[in-house]
């Protein structure tokens, strides 16, 4: 009897180990990795310094941007993406979708909305020439011009906006990644990126533009 119960004990414990192990999708430095594998595609000169907004964006424009602008129908007949942009059938799920929302979505209110109040360190990206600067320096400066180290920025200098990647369904990290050059008056390419591990590296799987730019 005691033998059985022992044997019994053991085998809950070990199911109990194995759904927390399969819902262990990612582990922390997954989320780093991924940001970092795309910032080097993307910064094809590693010699010039370049410039990272310190603060994290958004993650409610990172869904606004995957979703596009109505949710969808499942038997919509008219060509949704073409229209109003997000992420393309059969990667876009509802039931995921509603899913990551549900987990990702901030309910704060930010003085800047497109930007939060988590920042950046230097230790979570590789790169080594990166300047930190804030969101909210760059925007008082265009209404002052008083700041001298960013009114001394060199021209066509690279500015970077991330946000922090978030998990789609169990499968995909996304995250906004923006890109533009100084003189820095906001970015007008916003795009969400999707990526997926293949054989413990990092691939593209879409890049989703911003359906308000197009």
């Amino acid at each position: 009897m005691k033998k059985n119960i022992i044997l019994l004990v053991t085998f809950f414990c070990s199911l109990t180990y194995a759904q927390k192990k399969a819902t262990a999708i990612f582990d922390n430095q997954d989320f780093y990795q991924v940001i970092n594998q795309y910032l080097k595609l993307q910064v094809k000169d590693k010699a010039n310094e370049i410039i990272v907004i310190k603060e994290k964006l958004n993650p409610n424009v990172t869904l606004q941007i995957f979703q596009g602008q109505f949710p969808r129908s499942e038997n919509d007949k008219l060509d949704y993406n073409e229209l109003y942009g997000g992420a393309k059938r059969p990667l876009f799920n509802d039931r995921a979708f509603t899913i990551m929302k549900n987990k990702y979505h901030d309910d704060k209110k930010y003085a800047i909305s497109n930007i939060t109040d988590e920042q950046w360190n230097k230790t979570d990206l590789d790169l080594d020439k990166i300047k930190f600067i804030s969101f909210v320096r760059f925007v008082a400066n265009s209404n002052k011009g008083d700041d001298s180290e960013i009114n001394n920025l060199l021209n066509n200098t690279l500015v970077i906006g991330l946000s922090q990647p978030i998990i789609y369904d169990k499968k995909y990290l996304i995250f906004q990644f923006n890109i533009t050059t100084t003189p820095f008056f906001g970015f007008s390419n916003a795009k969400v990126v999707v990526m997926q591990k293949v054989k413990n590296k990092w691939a593209v799987v879409d890049e989703i533009s911003n359906y308000e730019l197009n």
